[in-house]
This record gives C-alpha cells, structure tokens and sequence, in this order.
C-alpha cells in the first residue's frame, strides 16, 4: 500500500548564494527569489565581498553579521554561521567560484597551473563542506557549485574533470544525510547568467530530487 507524503516544496526557502556580487550571482538570486526563497548572499568564498542590492523582489532577504544589516563576510563558514543563527537551518546553498584568467599550455608555468586548478577546486571543497554541516544535523539540503570550465587549455580541462570528480564524490559521501550535491559549468559563467540560473533554479527544484552528482555543462552548441 502507498503511503501519502505531505508535498514538498519546489524550491528550499533558506538559501545562501556566494558571489552574490558577480552578475551570474545576481542572476541566480533573482531567479530563486521568484520562487518564494529567502536569500542570504555572500561575497565570493574565502575573501570579502560585497552583499547582493535590493532587486525589488519582496521576499529578498539580505542579512549580514550585525543584526541583519547588510555588510560583509569573511568566509563562507562565517555566513553559514550567520543564517543558521537567524534561521536555524540551511536548504540551499550555491557557490559560486570566479572564472580564472586564461593562459595558453605552453605559457602556462607549473605555479600558474597549480593555482588555476587548485584554487578554484579549495574554494568548492570549503564551500561545500561548510554548507553541508547545518544540513547533515537536518538530514536534508541541496548544494550547487557554480564554476567555469573554461573553453580550451591543459587547466581547463584538468579544472572540469577534477570539479566534477569532487561533485561526485562528495555527493555519495553526503546521500546518507538526504544532501544532494550538483554542479553547473560554462566556459564563461558571465556571459549567459540567466542561462546559468535557469539551470540553478532546475537543479534545486523539485523536479531535480533525484538528480546528485551530476554537473551540467551550458555551452550550447561549442562541443558538437
């Protein structure tokens, strides 16, 4: 006999969005809080940043580590500490990691390879491990990392494959405590935000529940 579940909700309501001062930051903010998402932006993870501006929309929330007044946050530790404090949980979180600069392979020093790979795969690592403790105690979150794959290039590619590989690896050490893990990739997260937001606000919906592991690449045509 099938039991009956209450309905679950399409999209979490509590949810952080790091770099919430790029435009692919904007724009993902935007498109979540259309679902009825109360919003805590960030500055980009590990470093200070900017919080996200009123955009109009009436159920934006922008808190801040000083009574709710908007200012800055020094990790994303700090802002999961912060909306766990005024909210007591975290739905939803989405980390966003800034396009490195290119640089051809045979230019490409080993520092400089090291750095544009690492780097961005740290700032993922801390996000995704900060956001996911708030929801292991609720055994039930979604995580989404944000990231450029670059279009060509030895770190690009070596970028993609070691993000995607953490993505999966983490979300089967996370699907024990209903924490589901994802990735959205383009070779210039910039250029097309509202695609990226789009694919955001899929991955967290409803509709996505089965869906963990899994990075979707938005680049149209460019790979065919």
């Amino acid at each position: 006999m099938l039991r009956r579940h209450e309905p679950v909700p399409p999209i979490p309501r509590i949810a952080i969005v790091s770099s919430a001062d790029l435009t692919v930051g904007q724009a993902i903010a935007r498109q979540l809080t259309q679902h009825h998402v109360q919003i805590a932006p960030v500055g980009p993870p590990l470093s200070t940043g900017r919080l996200l501006p009123k955009t109009g929309h009436e159920d934006l929330q922008t808190v801040g580590p000083d009574n709710g007044t908007p200012s800055h946050w020094a990790s994303m530790q700090d802002a999961v500490r912060v909306v766990v404090e005024q909210w007591s949980r975290l739905d939803l979180a989405v980390i966003i990691q800034d396009e490195p600069s290119p640089t051809e392979f045979l230019k490409l020093s080993e520092a400089e390879f090291d750095a544009s790979v690492d780097g961005p795969l740290a700032g993922l690592l801390t996000g995704i491990r900060a956001a996911s403790e708030p929801m292991r105690g609720a055994s039930a979150g979604c995580i989404i990392c944000v990231f450029s794959c670059g279009q060509h290039g030895a770190a690009a590619a070596a970028r993609l494959g070691a993000a995607e590989m953490l993505i999966r690896a983490t979300a089967v050490e996370l699907a024990p405590f209903g924490i589901r893990v994802g990735g959205v990739a383009a070779p210039h997260i910039k250029q097309h935000p509202e695609v990226i937001a789009n694919t955001v606000t899929f991955l967290a919906s409803a509709d996505a529940s089965y869906v963990t592991g899994t990075t979707v690449i938005c680049e149209s045509n460019r790979s065919l």
